[in-house]
């Protein structure tokens, strides 16, 4: 019975998780926007016509080491793959906003921050030398 609620453990946290993320969105929400969770995207911020605004991306971690969205991860790449998808679909477009959220500490160093602030053609470089 343990191994079964102990397995249980990291989906329902990272469930939670995306809850949270939602509530701290709220109080942002202009009167025509709404949030949806685990429909576009883990957290997506939509207008009145359900245009997608942001996009969240969600991990959650409850090992006690360790980081989440790291250079070489599976979630950074298929999360890059998800929103990469849902772009060229029309789901989103050229005004959707992307975020990644986790629990865990994102190095300043790691690709991901290079998203925030740098020009694509610097992204594309940063990729190109992983």
């Amino acid at each position: 019975m343990n191994d079964m609620r102990d397995g249980a453990i990291a989906p329902i946290s990272g469930y939670i998780y995306q809850i949270e993320k939602a509530l701290l969105l709220m109080p942002d929400l202009a009167a025509d926007e709404f949030l949806s969770i685990e429909q576009v995207d883990d957290v997506a911020k939509h207008d009145g016509n359900g245009t997608v605004l942001l996009s969240v991306q969600v991990k959650h971690s409850i090992s006690k080491s360790g980081t989440t969205f790291q250079d070489t991860s599976l979630s950074l790449w298929r999360t890059l793959e998800i929103w990469i998808t849902k772009l060229r679909e029309g789901i989103f477009n050229s005004d959707t906003t992307y975020c990644c959220s986790t629990n865990k500490e994102i190095p300043e160093n790691y690709l991901i921050r290079y998203f925030e602030s740098k020009p694509f053609e610097e992204i594309v470089i940063q990729i190109q030398n992983l």
